[in-house]
């Protein structure tokens, strides 16, 4: 007599497949829960752009299987999982992923610094030469200036100086460096261009921290 074993069972299909979707990481783990009792290995099939290899056996634990990678590759990823009793096989729908890590200037400057965002611009060549002619048109200034005057303006040149050297936020220069000239030129019809020239710095740099 012949004995014969009919196996009457096949694995539940796996669940709650993922990571789906949009990620914005290039490090992912690949999960899905499955029949523990019913399931002896559990597969991750790529369809496609895969990270080395097609197909991989994933870790099997109780009800919940996984497979974990580092530096994926951009772009999408299609994905199935099997679960498979040693004789029948049930797999998921294929899944889709995006890595999309976009490659902005600010982005770079975020990877570049290890996650740690800009916390001020810094000034371009075109400010600085601007920041440059104020300070200059304020040394010209102070020399001309009565000695009541002088504190007044070399305070506002130790402002400018330290704005277009990065050391405060950096903000348009060019009302500040109109204000700044308009006022030293001002300095031949006293005491008006004194005041012209605080008042030109200044405003000029509260106007550009406006605009």
């Amino acid at each position: 007599m012949t004995n014969r074993v009919f196996d009457r069972t096949i694995p539940d299909i796996p669940t709650s497949p993922a990571p789906t979707g949009r990620q914005t990481v290039r490090d992912a783990t690949f999960m899905g829960v499955v029949n523990g009792s019913e399931t002896t290995e559990c597969r991750l099939v790529f369809d496609g752009k895969n990270p080395g290899s097609s197909s991989y056996v994933m870790t099997h634990s109780g009800n919940n299987c996984s497979q974990s990678f580092t530096n994926l590759p951009r772009g999408i990823m299609s994905y199935y999982i099997i679960a498979d009793d040693g004789t029948n096989a049930t797999q998921t729908a294929t899944q889709t992923m995006d890595i999309d890590i976009r490659t902005t200037a600010a982005k770079k400057a975020y990877i570049i610094s290890g996650g740690q965002l800009p916390t001020q611009a810094s000034a371009t060549a075109q400010q600085r030469a601007k920041g440059q002619q104020a300070e200059s048109a304020l040394d010209r200034a102070i020399a001309k200036a009565p000695p009541e005057a002088q504190a007044g303006l070399t305070k506002a040149k130790e402002a400018v100086t330290a704005q277009y050297k990065g050391f405060e936020a950096v903000k348009p220069w060019t009302s500040t460096g109109v204000g700044c000239m308009a006022g030293a030129v001002g300095l031949v019809i006293p005491p008006i261009g004194v005041i012209t020239t605080i008042a030109g710095c200044i405003g000029g740099h509260i106007v550009g921290m406006i605009i």
